[in-house]
């Protein structure tokens, strides 16, 4: 499971010392701009001492770049959830009452383990639910990075063997939809060998009756049992 702990202790370490270099260096021109002119003449080459802050100031600003998106990255993965060994990652419903149209309601889980529940009219006799998959290596396991999966929107169409063309009707983010996480590591698969992000949907299922079933990750992809 996503250890929060360390991403945010390492990325408040990565920006302390992006500042401390930074006050550091400050302090190091102040200095500088104090010196008499005897000690500026046995003082390092002017071009060597500007090199060095250059490096010094690159450096930091690179540990503030890390830092953010570290806090970034940690923001991003709790919109995941965690995918464990024959565990559901959610259920769906489907409810149908006299007076209102039929209801699908989605649960899925926060990063604290806390049901989730979203509502969505059922305008269309099919739906399909729709997903994100992140693997990690196991080499990044002890920090906690290991599989996620989100669910990201539910698809309504015509019923099954309508004349009509299967193209969605209707369809619905759930928890803001895609992630820009996931937008940019599928965009650069060819060159990460450390994670992989897959898109995933469940088939096509009809909404005739009241039902409940369990949302869970197999061998085939993402499926309703």
């Amino acid at each position: 499971m996503l250890n929060t702990t360390i991403l945010l202790s390492a990325a408040a370490a990565f920006f302390t010392a992006g500042l401390l270099t930074l006050a550091f260096l400050f302090m190091r021109i102040l200095r500088s701009a104090r010196r008499t002119e005897r000690e500026r003449r046995y003082a390092a080459s002017p071009w060597r001492s500007d090199l060095n802050r250059a490096l010094a100031v690159v450096a930091a600003l690179a540990a503030i770049g890390l830092a953010n998106g570290t806090f970034w990255l940690n923001s991003q993965l709790r919109l995941y959830t965690p995918v464990s060994p024959n565990m559901p990652l959610g259920m769906v419903s489907v409810l149908k009452t006299e007076a209102n149209l039929p209801r699908l309601v989605l649960s899925t889980l926060d990063d604290n383990g806390r049901e989730i529940y979203e509502v969505f009219p059922v305008r269309d006799a099919t739906f399909r639910v729709h997903g994100e998959r992140i693997r990690w290596s196991q080499y990044l396991a002890p920090l906690g990075f290991d599989d996620f999966f989100k669910v990201t929107r539910v698809e309504f169409f015509p019923p099954t063997g309508s004349t009509v063309a299967m193209a969605p009707t209707f369809h619905a983010d759930v928890r803001c939809g895609s992630t820009s996480l996931f937008v940019r590591l599928a965009g650069s698969a060819s060159w990460l060998p450390f994670v992989e992000a897959e898109a995933l949907s469940t088939p096509a299922y009809g909404t005739e009756g009241e039902f409940a079933v369990h949302m869970v990750l197999d061998s085939t992809g993402l499926a309703l049992r």
